[in-house]
């Protein structure tokens, strides 16, 4: 996904449709003009959701991968033999969590840089939804960290 930060807008930019996204969208589009002056004085608040909306969809995927996990290992230990297909189906997820580690490690880095830059575009403090987003993105990372110490 591509996101582009203006003073005045922001521009999501992704190869397929995000219903979290169109969602976020229809909400604002269907606020009432005085609350949504409130609420959107300026674009760090909206980007600050889509982050949010973002991060709550990882935490989602993450919760039902960690529980995938868990019924393949529970599901492995109760077998008297050793099922080479359950086997399989834990290496293939223990494969796919260190792919995503891989993937959003970055994004510690990403989020530092962004701030930075969006305090120079829109010319105002943001440090508490930057600090809420660092949280929510640090919960995501020991997320990963236990599901990726759990298939060991």
């Amino acid at each position: 996904m591509f996101i582009i930060v203006t003073k005045d807008a922001i521009v999501t930019i992704s190869k397929h449709p995000i219903e979290k996204l169109r969602s976020l969208h229809e909400i604002h589009e269907n606020t009432n003009h005085a609350h949504k002056n409130d609420l959107m004085k300026s674009p760090y608040y909206m980007l600050y959701k889509i982050f949010d909306v973002m991060y709550d969809k990882v935490l989602i995927s993450l919760g039902k991968f960690a529980k995938d996990v868990q019924f393949l290992e529970q599901d492995l230990f109760n077998r008297q033999r050793l099922n080479s297909k359950i086997l399989s189906h834990l290496i293939v997820k223990r494969r796919n969590i260190i792919f995503v580690n891989h993937m959003l490690a970055p994004q510690t880095d990403i989020l530092i840089e962004l701030h930075t830059a969006v305090v120079k575009v829109l010319q105002e403090d943001g440090d508490v939804y930057f600090e809420d987003l660092q949280y929510k993105f640090d919960k995501i990372m020991h997320t990963i960290q236990t599901v990726n110490e759990n298939t060991r």
